[in-house]
C-alpha cells in the first residue's frame, strides 16, 4: 500500500511577506519532513481584514519571490491561488478538505500565535483539528509558556495532534511594516531583498 505524501499548508494575508515568514516556513518544512509545502494566500480571511492597498495577484507575486525561489525551501515549495479563486470567505475546513480531496492524509497547517489561542473560534474548528496536525509558532517570546498551555488544552479537550515549531522569534509584523513604508522609514531585513525591489518598484503601501 502507497504511502500517501506529507502535505504542509501555510496560509496567511502575507502583505506583505516578511522575513518572519520564510524563517517560520523553513522551520515548518523542516519538522514536518513535508512532501510538499503550500503557501495560501488568503482571499478574504475571516479573522482579519486585508489592508486593500495592494491586489491579490501582488501578493502572489511577493509570496513567489519570497518562498518558491528559497533556496532552504528545497524546491518543495509552491504558491496556490486555490483561496484567491474562490467566490466565497476563506474557511480554513474548505481549502484542507480540497486537499484531503486530492488524496493527501498527512496535512501539517501552520498557524500563529493569536490564531492558535483562538482556534476555537473558527469554523468547523474540530473538523480541521481531526483532519491536520496543528502546528504553531510563537510571535514572542513572552508568550510561550501561554501557547504550551493552550496547545495542551487543546490535545486533551479535543485530541488534537498540536506541535510547536522552534524558529526564530520575528517581533515585527506585516501591519507594523506597512506602516513603516507609510512613513517612507527603511524596511531592509524586515524583507527579502527581493519582495524589498518589488514594493519599491511597485509603489506597494504609500
Amino acid at each position: 500500500m502507497t504511502e500517501s505524501p506529507k502535505l504542509a499548508i501555510y496560509g496567511g494575508s502575507f502583505s506583505p511577506v516578511h522575513t518572519g515568514h520564510v524563517l517560520a516556513a523553513r522551520a515548518f518544512l523542516s519538522v514536518t519532513d513535508a512532501d510538499k509545502l503550500i503557501i495560501m494566500p488568503a482571499r478574504r480571511p475571516p479573522h482579519k481584514l486585508l489592508d486593500g492597498m495592494i491586489s491579490d495577484s501582488q501578493r502572489v507575486d511577493m509570496c513567489r519571490l519570497a518562498f518558491e525561489a528559497d533556496g532552504q525551501l528545497c524546491g518543495k515549495c509552491e504558491v496556490s491561488t486555490f483561496e484567491l479563486e474562490r467566490d466565497s470567505v476563506s474557511y480554513t475546513v474548505d481549502t484542507i478538505e480540497h486537499f484531503r480531496f486530492l488524496g493527501y492524509e498527512d496535512i501539517s497547517f501552520l498557524v500563529g500565535t493569536d490564531m492558535l489561542l483562538s482556534f476555537e473560534s473558527w469554523y468547523r474548528f474540530a473538523d480541521i483539528l481531526s483532519y491536520v496536525t496543528l502546528c504553531y509558532v510563537d510571535r514572542s517570546e513572552d508568550m510561550r509558556e501561554q501557547t504550551r498551555k493552550h496547545a495542551e488544552y487543546l490535545e486533551s479537550r479535543y485530541g488534537a495532534r498540536v506541535i510547536a515549531i522552534d524558529a526564530d522569534v520575528f517581533e515585527v509584523s506585516s501591519s507594523e511594516i506597512r506602516e513603516l513604508i507609510a512613513d517612507g522609514k527603511s524596511i531592509t531585513g524586515l524583507v527579502g531583498e527581493k519582495v524589498e525591489e518589488y514594493i519599491i518598484k511597485n509603489g506597494l503601501y504609500k
